[in-house]
């Protein structure tokens, strides 16, 4: 979805404390594939659906890395940034955007020579953080809360891009194919290619600089 400036209401909750307890995405990836073989998942919901999911979204994670290409305009946004980032993301090995989603966000952030460092942190576990960052009042995730240096927030973004999102409440407003969202969602991730993503964190990345020349 659209980027989201947050308030100063959010910085007594300490975002240092939940990056010191967030994992690098190689963990995180890590933890996700290893519960899979294992036939678990993250979160408290240790349902047959949610470890059926976290053994697709493997291989999702999987397709996204290998397929990821920068776009230009993100090249550009990148180069043009003037502040180091932390993005702290809140996600589930359960949810298939999170698997379309982070890959393409590591990327990124191993693209930005260092400007941008990246810790993934589990919703279930961390109720106090997701409900501070909620998505038209639901704990959707993944969510990505860009921060400066200080822990500041800058912008977040999330669950999902825009035009996902809207196929998503377009797909489930009509009963015939509701039941049919998540197979038409994924088809869409693998059609756009994280293309839509890039361009969506690009004009984030654009909104952070306009703040930091503002503040200048």
């Amino acid at each position: 979805m659209s980027t989201e400036l947050k308030t100063s209401l959010v910085k007594s909750m300490a975002l240092e404390n939940f990056w010191k307890l967030a994992l690098p995405y190689s963990l995180y990836r890590g933890l996700v594939e290893s519960l899979s073989i294992m036939n678990k998942t993250t979160g408290f919901e240790q349902t047959e659906e949610r470890i059926n999911a976290t053994k697709l979204n493997v291989a999702r994670m999987n397709r996204v890395e290998k397929t990821f290409t920068l776009t230009p305009h993100l090249q550009q946004a990148l180069d043009e940034l003037r502040m180091p980032l932390k993005w702290l993301v809140i996600s589930e090995g359960w949810c298939g955007d999170s698997a379309q989603i982070l890959p393409a966000l590591q990327k990124i952030a191993e693209v930005s020579n260092g400007k941008i460092q990246m810790k993934s942190i589990l919703r279930d576990e961390n109720p106090q953080l997701m409900d501070a960052f909620l998505s038209n009042g639901t704990r959707s995730v993944p969510k990505l809360i860009c921060m400066d240096e200080s822990f500041n927030v800058l912008a977040t973004w999330g669950p999902r891009p825009e035009t996902a999102q809207q196929l998503v409440l377009q797909l489930k407003s009509d009963p015939r194919t509701a039941p049919l969202f998540k197979e038409e969602l994924h088809k869409w991730y693998a059609k756009d290619r994280s293309q839509t993503i890039e361009e969506e964190i690009a004009k984030l990345l654009t909104l952070v600089n306009t703040l930091e020349h503002a503040k200048n």
